[in-house]
């Protein structure tokens, strides 16, 4: 028998799900725009892929835009979400207002337009998880590992859109590469930086813009759901 779990946020002392998903849609026949604030984990302790298409699909806006501050979930679940926003016929403006870790990196190249707001940050590492099994079950998840892993680079190097490789991405990913709001612009990530006092974007490439130092806090944070088992 083979037990396997893809975690896809560091594991880390005092984690608990959270008591219940916090999403809102607002406005959905809004004649101009409609907003989304996904702020939770992504899949089975927090907001699922079917949860939030069922209520994608009856926005009419031609405009939405997501606010997301996530640590992250399920990997599938956010790769579905990804889609759905990508493939909705509204144009999309994704806005980080705290976090997008993990997996929810991925859902923030759902924008066409993508906003870091200052202050707020963006982590990518590679997925991960535990498998219970002989050791040719260890080996085949292994691979499902890489797998995600090379899936989730190549959406940053289809986003970012500017000749980086997969395996620059691969490369940030290994080494779970922090960035505040300027780094993830400059990586190809985000496409601008909003003050939130003044909602000005100003170009990440501005040179001595002071936007923080991107802080590693793997210590509090965590992610993980099951994906299956056999």
């Amino acid at each position: 028998m083979q037990s396997s779990k893809l975690l896809t946020g560091p594991a880390v002392l005092n984690w608990l799900p959270t008591s219940g998903s916090w999403y809102s849609i607002s406005n959905k026949a809004d004649p101009v725009r409609a907003e989304i604030f996904l702020y939770d984990e992504i899949g089975y302790f927090g907001v699922t892929a079917a949860d939030f298409v069922q209520e994608l699909v009856d926005i009419t806006a031609p405009e939405i835009l997501v606010h997301l501050s996530s640590r992250g979930g399920d990997v599938f679940d956010g790769v579905a979400i990804f889609n759905a926003l990508r493939t909705h016929e509204a144009r999309i403006t994704v806005q980080v207002d705290s976090l997008a870790a993990s997996v929810a990196s991925v859902i923030a190249q759902a924008g066409d337009t993508r906003i870091m707001v200052t202050g707020s940050q963006m982590m990518i590492h590679d997925a991960w998880g535990l498998a219970v099994g002989n050791a040719e079950d260890m080996r085949d998840f292994a691979d499902t590992l890489d797998k995600q892993t090379d899936n989730i680079a190549a959406i940053y190097a289809e986003r970012a859109g500017d000749g980086r490789k997969k395996s620059h991405y691969r490369s940030l990913m290994r080494d779970e590469t922090w960035m505040n709001a300027t780094e993830a612009v400059a990586e190809g990530l985000a496409d601008s930086v909003t003050k939130p006092d003044t909602g000005s974007t100003v170009p990440a490439s501005t040179e001595g813009e002071d936007d923080g130092e991107a802080v590693d806090v793997t210590d509090f944070i965590t992610s993980a759901t099951e994906i299956g088992a056999a």
